[in-house]
């Protein structure tokens, strides 16, 4: 009997081909009820080997991060690339997917998978079902669509902890209902998230970037724009916008100037949270991020 060591359903067990594989039948279980089982005063289990049931969850363990899963920052050689990455997150363990037959004794040819390979096709058919509900949106208002009402809490993949850089979980992870209701879509300096980059302590540094909110509903709505800080403090950089309210006509587009400024009794650090929209029918969050350097 085998328990997961971190946080989240248990991987499924499997072979990699070579020969000389062992034939002792084993069980995985998650980390909970393994420790439970451990600790119980009842120490025997008793396994059907036979009968083979697959179990699926959609519970506690859905919003885990997969503890193999890409972190950005991401670096263009040694240069570090401005955008906060991934932009979001979706489904990647332990999928149930067709295989080919050829790689089954017999029809239904179905696998369990994990990796980028699964959470890509979940993220394009996302974004296809949103090109056909709206078929003269732009890819960067598809994205935005996409990214800006990702669901979090996302889980740390060892404690289940919600993680709060960004760069760890993008936006968060796909929505595809609450996508489908947005009243606005968001281009942040063309992309969906501000990555304001490195800032310089030393240097009082100061950058301002813009986010457009365009319209797409029929109806004139009026946000509320707020700046949701992860960390707020005397020694953090400052986070500003020019408007606190947008109020957007059918059609129209509302701007806000994001800044980040530096001071020397800024530490050092990594820096992120949100730029909150709220007033339409679904809430939306511009993630930003900056690293501060002495």
């Amino acid at each position: 009997m085998v328990y997961q060591n971190v946080a989240g359903d248990p991987t499924a067990m499997a072979q990699d081909g070579t020969p000389n594989q062992p034939t002792i039948p084993a069980a995985m279980v998650s980390r909970p009820n393994g420790l439970a089982m451990a600790s119980a005063s009842t120490k025997t289990v008793a396994i059907n080997g036979v009968n083979r049931m697959e179990f699926f969850s959609d519970g506690p363990s859905a919003d885990i991060i997969a503890g193999f899963s890409s972190r950005g920052p991401a670096l263009i050689g040694t240069k570090l690339l401005n955008e906060v990455k991934p932009d979001v997150v979706a489904p990647g363990v332990n999928v149930y997917s067709s295989i080919l037959m050829s790689s089954c004794s017999s029809p239904p040819c179905f696998a369990f998978f994990q990796g980028t390979s699964m959470a890509t096709p979940h993220v394009a058919g996302a974004a296809a079902l949103l090109k056909q509900l709206h078929p003269n949106w732009s890819p960067l208002q598809i994205k935005s669509a996409l990214v800006n009402s990702a669901k979090r809490p996302v889980g740390s993949s060892s404690t289940n902890s919600p993680l709060m850089n960004p760069m760890d979980r993008g936006s968060g992870r796909i929505d595809l209902a609450a996508a489908s209701m947005i009243t606005t879509t968001i281009d942040a300096h063309k992309t969906t998230s501000l990555g304001f980059g490195q800032l310089s302590a030393s240097m009082s540094d100061i950058l301002d970037l813009p986010i457009t909110a365009l319209s797409v509903t029929t109806t004139t709505v009026t946000y509320t724009v707020a700046v949701s800080p992860a960390f707020a403090s005397h020694n953090s950089p400052t986070v500003t916008i020019d408007a606190s309210a947008l109020t957007i006509s059918p059609g129209g587009t509302g701007k806000v100037q994001v800044t980040v400024a530096t001071s020397a009794s800024t530490a050092s650090g990594d820096y992120f949270g949100d730029i909150v929209l709220t007033g339409g029918t679904v809430t939306l969050s511009v993630p930003y991020w900056v690293e501060v350097t002495p």
